[in-house]
């Protein structure tokens, strides 16, 4: 399933990939209002109305620059633009295709995430 996060000024793209977690992300979508802010000088966050209920079988993950993951302690979506370290909880659900250095800048700023059709 391919995915935007899009605003007035932005516009990324990319990929959801086929697993439990992405499929139970892409049922909620589009959400509306998210807002994106910098975390750990490595992540953009974006917290989220509520958690996602596949989202018990919990594992980890050692994230890459350019993927969405959803972080299930915390219940919020990950954007990385550096590499990160393994993290239980960490949960890998897609790929964002625009290289990362063209928005790891962006930060404190809303964007809406919706399917592709």
């Amino acid at each position: 399933m391919q995915f935007q996060l899009v605003n007035e000024r932005f516009m990324l793209h990319g990929r959801l990939f086929d697993n439990a977690w992405a499929n139970a992300l892409s049922q909620e979508l589009p959400l509306k209002q998210l807002l994106v802010e910098d975390y750990a000088g490595c992540e953009k966050i974006m917290r989220r109305p509520k958690k996602l209920q596949s989202a018990q079988a919990l594992g980890g993950h050692a994230a890459r620059a350019g993927e969405l993951c959803y972080y299930a302690p915390w219940g919020n979506l990950c954007l990385f633009y550096k590499d990160f370290r393994y993290a239980d909880g960490l949960l890998l659900l897609g790929q964002v295709h625009e290289p990362a250095q063209s928005w790891s800048s962006i930060d404190d700023i809303y964007f809406d995430f919706q399917l592709i059709h």
